[in-house]
């Protein structure tokens, strides 16, 4: 009786309409699903690389509605930025008909990077004896001045010729396939494959084409644990920089603070595994990831997920209510230290 009902639930959730969906989210006591709260429907193009006629990776894109789901829950990343599509107000910046000196001092996280870039090498340019007074004008602490590497970047960016009608176009926003699936699962995100001519992808297509690209790598797990964490009200990225799966941020997301766990994604078999060979390997893996987010100032987490559901359900959408997730915070053990 019992699977009965929540098999009833589930398929009345899935019907339900998308403004009674978003209803639920704000009138929800706990509202777990911060920051899902697009207010519109966003549409999506899914661009399939195939090999010998099998899709092998795919890229979604969107270019409209990119500042909407940044604001709303820092989904997906510019390809021509750092993180947030900034590209554009950095174009009409750079070739705005004013003088480099008279330019607007706005600042986004590229400049500061940049900035810190070029501080370094003037240290290392100090500390060589090598400077010369043709080099670089300093820019740290100064808001006018211009360094020869933002004349150099000034340049390039005026060598693109890229007309005003076109500076909205060029830098879509990329979706990581766990975002993408996320957003289609709530009923916030429209996929279009753009092979069969913008043909609407249901969330079940979508999961077995990323499913087929990402089956290697534990797809249906990571999205699991994903899910959960979303779920929970973390704002989640790649945490491929720092050697793990995800990234938590907390409210606010990238833009507001650095992230505060590192998270690795493992099967639960895993755990209780009797090969000592896999064991060594993987906690020799551990002791080199929680040396890098020591560094970093990350806490890692080591995420078990169950698979047990999934062992005859290949590039089938699993129901998230089957999974089992256990969490162990990992920590170094410093002498130094108090």
């Amino acid at each position: 009786m019992p699977a009965i009902l929540h098999q009833t639930m589930q398929r009345v959730w899935r019907t339900a309409t998308l403004q009674m969906q978003r209803l639920w989210y704000l009138i929800a006591k706990e509202n777990l699903l911060w920051p899902t709260l697009v207010p519109i429907r966003v549409k999506a193009s899914v661009h399939i690389i195939n090999v010998n006629n099998k899709p092998v990776d795919c890229w979604i894109w969107i270019r409209e509605g990119q500042e909407l789901l940044w604001k709303d829950g820092c989904f997906g990343k510019g390809i021509l930025s750092r993180s947030s599509p900034t590209w554009q107000q950095r174009y009409q910046r750079e070739t705005a008909e004013q003088s480099a000196e008279n330019k607007p001092q706005e600042r986004y996280i590229e400049d500061i990077t940049q900035r810190r870039r070029e501080a370094r090498r003037q240290i290392r340019e100090n500390t060589n004896e090598k400077q010369h007074e043709e080099d670089i004008t300093p820019v740290v602490g100064s808001n006018n001045a211009i360094s020869a590497q933002d004349t150099m970047r000034l340049e390039k960016m005026n060598d693109l010729n890229v007309s005003q009608n076109e500076v909205d176009m060029m830098e879509p926003v990329q979706l990581s396939p766990f975002e993408a699936l996320f957003l289609s699962d709530i009923g916030c995100l429209e996929a279009l494959d753009v092979s069969h001519e913008n043909k609407c992808l249901l969330h079940t297509e979508l999961y077995s084409l990323l499913y087929t690209c990402h089956k290697s790598d534990d797809f249906d797990l990571k999205y699991a644990a994903y899910y959960y964490y979303r779920a929970k009200g973390w704002v989640v990225r790649s945490g491929l920089k720092f050697g793990s799966d995800f990234l938590l941020y907390g409210k606010g997301g990238p833009a507001r603070s650095h992230s505060q766990y590192s998270v690795v994604v493992r099967k639960l078999e895993q755990q209780q595994s009797e090969d000592t060979a896999d064991l060594t390997e993987s906690w020799q893996h551990m002791f080199g990831l929680s040396r890098v987010c020591t560094q970093v100032r990350k806490s890692l987490i080591i995420c078990y997920v169950n698979s047990y559901v999934l062992k005859h359900q290949d590039s089938i959408l699993p129901d998230l209510y089957q999974f089992e997730i256990q969490e162990y915070l990992f920590k170094r053990f410093n002498p130094n230290r108090k």
